[in-house]
């Protein structure tokens, strides 16, 4: 399916405490409550069936990864798979320092090193660096990613700059030059809606995001998203299944 493309992400001692003090653990980034130990993420394309919204093959998934957490909530490992056994594909593994920053990232022979750069008011900057490019994130006083580029000597893949609300939900996605993305969220801080827009203002397309179901900690594990874009119609395109397990 198309839509994984559109789903479809931390010196010296002097600033390390700062670094500590700021940077996100990944599972509170990903909204999860409660001290999760892995998600299993799973997507399927849908069907109406009598009435209702369903499965059509569960054999068949779309995005299927796992991701295993430490006890303080930062990703450590997570593991891709395809296909009705779950075909193991590739890990990506991560290390931490003692102050719980990032400071490697590998996929088999490929190893990311982590780099960060204190800015002014509190905010500060990781740089990764890649064969042939790097990537550079800023990061504001609260932890959230504000800005994004990518770019090699010879040329600049992509921008990216985002914006929050006063519940740090990500409500503005902007891919310069490309298009942008604006988020609504429900009163559980889940998005529910993302409408995309050409950078002249011209519509994309409207998602909408329904929750079917959720475990004992509040946490959703299996929604619906629809295409809303005609409001004469709602398409099913994708439905979602999460596995979570708790420490």
């Amino acid at each position: 399916m198309k839509l994984k493309h559109l789903y479809l992400s931390l010196f010296v001692l002097s600033n390390i405490l700062v670094f500590a003090q700021k940077t996100k653990p990944n599972t509170i980034q990903e909204k999860l409550r409660g001290k999760v130990k892995s998600m299993h993420f799973k997507t399927y394309e849908p069907e109406k069936r009598d009435g209702k919204i369903e499965v059509k093959n569960a054999n068949q998934t779309g995005l299927n990864v796992l991701s295993l957490y430490n006890a303080s909530g930062y990703l450590t490992e997570e593991k891709q798979f395809s296909g009705p056994d779950d075909k193991f594909i590739r890990t990506t593994t991560f290390k931490y320092d003692s102050k719980n920053l990032t400071i490697e990232e590998s996929t088999g022979s490929l190893v990311d090193k982590y780099k960060y750069v204190l800015q002014k008011n509190d905010t500060f900057e990781i740089i990764i660096d890649h064969d042939d490019s790097k990537q550079i994130s800023s990061y504001d006083k609260n932890g959230n990613k504000i800005a994004e580029t990518s770019r090699s000597d010879k040329k600049t893949y992509y921008n990216m700059i985002y914006e929050y609300d006063q519940f740090q939900n990500l409500v503005k996605s902007n891919y310069v030059n490309e298009y942008y993305d604006i988020n609504v969220y429900d009163n559980k801080n889940n998005r529910i809606k993302m409408t995309r827009y050409e950078p002249n203002g011209k519509l994309i397309l409207i998602y909408k995001t329904v929750y079917t179901k959720y475990d004992n900690n509040d946490n959703w594990i299996e929604s619906v998203d629809y295409n809303i874009t005609n409001e004469n119609s709602e398409i099913p395109l994708i439905i979602t299944k999460r596995e979570i397990s708790y420490y």
